[in-house]
């Protein structure tokens, strides 16, 4: 496993909820949509078209989990700042975590793990001032028992299938 990523803990697994709805802030024209990066089809990737982007996910129904994982890529490399954020109504947000990480043109995964906590909806803000970052294969740290409520789970860890 690379280094900064964890093992999920006996009786979790990182999984790709269900979502109705994805939006990306804004969409740099070569990326993917925004929906696709919880919809296990890579290799399409969001790409922000601002320094300062948020992807927010509505859940088909309130997701308990405990942390997140993102697949991405930044050129030129950068120390890419995310912010993870829930809410039960779109307008009450609160901060689960904060994750800093040395991101390269080289897909690779960035996670930050929490205590659990039950939302419908996911907000990730990314603020890059020195480079493009695109975003792929988000996944959830939740109990390996809720199979009902995901969709996939997305590619294996570092990996971006071409």
């Amino acid at each position: 496993m690379p280094a900064g990523v964890a093992t999920p803990v006996q009786g979790t697994v990182w999984v790709v909820p269900q979502t109705s709805s994805v939006v990306g802030s804004n969409t740099w024209s070569g990326g993917g949509p925004a929906s696709d990066t919880f919809a296990c089809k890579p290799p399409t990737a969001w790409n922000g078209a601002d320094v300062n982007d948020t992807l927010t996910a509505l859940f088909t129904e309130p997701v308990t989990f405990g942390g997140v994982r993102l697949l991405v890529s930044a050129s030129p490399p950068s120390t890419i700042p995310y912010s993870v954020f829930g809410s039960n109504d779109g307008t009450s947000w609160v901060k689960l975590t904060d994750i800093t990480a040395a991101v390269t043109t080289t897909w690779a995964p960035v996670e930050g793990t929490f205590s659990q906590v039950t939302y419908s909806q996911l907000l990730l803000r990314i603020a890059s001032s020195e480079s493009w970052v695109a975003v792929d294969n988000v996944s959830l740290l939740a109990d390996a028992g809720n199979a009902d409520v995901w969709a996939g789970t997305g590619a294996p860890a570092g990996t971006h299938p071409e």
